[in-house]
């Protein structure tokens, strides 16, 4: 973590794929750094880039789904607290799943970079594995 950042990754992130083929989506939990107050998730951006491309995603119709491709949505909360709605508050995760133009070959470098309202983005860099499965861990940098 690097000061002033809102927001933080939450364990693993994850692609799903095409056994010996391409990664097509990746997957993510991501919850508040101990000294920040809620985000709302409707104002953050999320911009991802490869080797060859660079693109801001753009958020499903309402928020919650899964992402056709160019977008980005909400899967699932954990540990939500109250009645549901897009402020992510204390200790909770929202599992977010995003979804490139393009696919993610074996070995590929990628970059995500979510940026709330206020306070510093977060900066997430994977490598894709060498070889595709259906569910594949992808490798912090």
């Amino acid at each position: 973590m690097l000061p002033g950042q809102a927001l933080q990754i939450f364990g693993d992130v994850t692609g799903q794929g095409i056994p010996g083929g391409t990664i097509d989506n990746i997957t993510f939990a991501v919850g508040l750094a101990d000294v920040h107050n809620s985000v709302d998730m409707e104002q953050i951006d999320i911009v991802y880039a490869d080797a060859i491309r660079t693109e801001t995603l753009h958020p499903v119709n309402g928020y919650y789904g899964d992402p056709p491709r160019g977008f980005w949505g909400i899967i699932r909360v954990e540990n939500q607290v109250g009645s549901p709605n897009n402020r992510l508050d204390n200790m909770e995760r929202f599992v977010i799943r995003i979804n490139p133009t393009a696919p993610l070959v074996p070995r590929q470098v990628i970059t995500i970079d979510i940026k709330p309202p206020e306070g510093r983005s977060l900066t997430v860099r994977r490598v894709a594995p060498p070889s595709i499965l259906a569910d594949n861990i992808l490798l912090p940098i």
